[in-house]
């Protein structure tokens, strides 16, 4: 189950990673998957557990792959 903070009418979302360095995630992330997210840390301490989907423009279909590559990774 992936925890996310549903937007209230925004273009993104922000997926609760579990206390990982949101940094090191998106970095390993971007590396296996080639799915980009925004670390948490980018906006403080309070969401570093946290990482930012930015979904404004991206079709269907890519937004559900790269979904589907995050939940697979974040099953490892």
């Amino acid at each position: 189950k992936i925890d996310w903070i549903r937007p209230d009418g925004g273009l993104f979302c922000m997926i609760n990673i579990k206390n990982n360095n949101s940094l090191d995630f998106c970095l390993e992330l971007v590396r296996k998957t080639g799915v980009l997210l925004i670390p948490g840390s980018s906006f403080g301490t309070a969401t570093e557990s946290w990482v930012r989907l930015s979904f404004g423009s991206t079709p269907r279909a890519i937004l559900t792959n790269g979904l589907e590559r995050l939940k697979a990774f974040l099953e490892v």
